[in-house]
C-alpha cells in the first residue's frame, strides 16, 4: 500500500518510545500505547497526554500481557509496530502481537526495515490487514538529518534507491 492517508482514526503503538510519544501530534483521536512493561506505557501516556490539551485526542495504556491489549489492538484502525521484534537477523520469532489480533480493514505499519516483509506484517495480511512496511521511516529520519546538517534539500529518491538497492544486495 503506497502513501496511505489516515484521518481521525484510533492509533495503536507497540513500543514505549519516542515514535510511540510522536503519534499524539497527527490526526489520530486516540492512541493506545502498548508495551511488554506495563509501567513504561502508564508513564509515556502520562507524559504525552497533555499534548492533546484543546483536541479532541485520547492517550490510552497497557501492557502486552494486559488482557486490555487484546481489544486495543483489535480496536484500533493503525497499528504502529516501534519494536525490533523480526529485524534481521532474528528473523524466525513470532510476531510482536498474535496473528488472531489484527484484522482486515486494519492498516499495520512496522517500522522495521530488514526485511522489509516482517513477521508482523506477513501475519496482517493473512488476515486480510493492509500493510506498510519501514522504508519509508528510514528515507524520511535521513532526509531530515541531510537537511538539518547541510541546510540543503535531501535526494529523497535518490537516498530510497540507494537504500532499497542495499537491501536487495543482503536478500
Amino acid at each position: 500500500m503506497e502513501n496511505p492517508q489516515v484521518v481521525s482514526a484510533k492509533a495503536l503503538t507497540l513500543s514505549a518510545g519516542s515514535v510511540a510519544a510522536s503519534m499524539v501530534y497527527g490526526e489520530a483521536v486516540s492512541v493506545t500505547i502498548v508495551n511488554r512493561t506495563g509501567e513504561k506505557a502508564v508513564a509515556l501516556a502520562e507524559l504525552v497526554r497533555p499534548l492533546c490539551a484543546g483536541r479532541m485526542c485520547e492517550v490510552g495504556a497497557c501492557g502486552l500481557d494486559d488482557s486490555a491489549a487484546r481489544d486495543a489492538v483489535g480496536g484500533a484502525d493503525v497499528v504502529v509496530d516501534c519494536t525490533s521484534v523480526g529485524m534481521y537477523p532474528d528473523t524466525d520469532v513470532e510476531p510482536v502481537v498474535p496473528a488472531e489480533w489484527l484484522h482486515e480493514g486494519q492498516l499495520v505499519c512496522d517500522l522495521t526495515y530488514n526485511p522489509r516483509e516482517t513477521v508482523l506484517l506477513t501475519a496482517a495480511a493473512a488476515r486480510g490487514a493492509a500493510t506498510l512496511e519501514g522504508t519509508g521511516m528510514l528515507v524520511h529520519q535521513g532526509a531530515i538529518a541531510f537537511e538539518h546538517w547541510t541546510g540543503r534539500p535531501a535526494p529523497v529518491e535518490t537516498m530510497r534507491s540507494a537504500l532499497l538497492a542495499a537491501l536487495d544486495r543482503r536478500t
